[in-house]
């Protein structure tokens, strides 16, 4: 065991058609020892900022 961690975040708006003339950024912080991530999305004038955690089964 590596003790690596692995994240696959979708970065999109979920719910929301995909318009690709628009502009986007988006920036990730991860924490550093715990598997937390916090990502900021802007498009146009709109701000989104999700929580993202690894969850493993019970």
């Amino acid at each position: 065991d590596s003790g690596l961690l692995k994240f696959k975040i979708q970065a999109g708006l979920l719910g929301r058609p995909i318009n690709h003339a628009v502009r986007r950024l988006v920036a990730f912080t991860f924490h550093p020892f715990e598997p937390f991530a916090i990502s900021v999305q802007r498009t146009n004038a709109e701000y989104v900022v999700n929580f993202h955690m690894r969850h493993g089964c019970v």
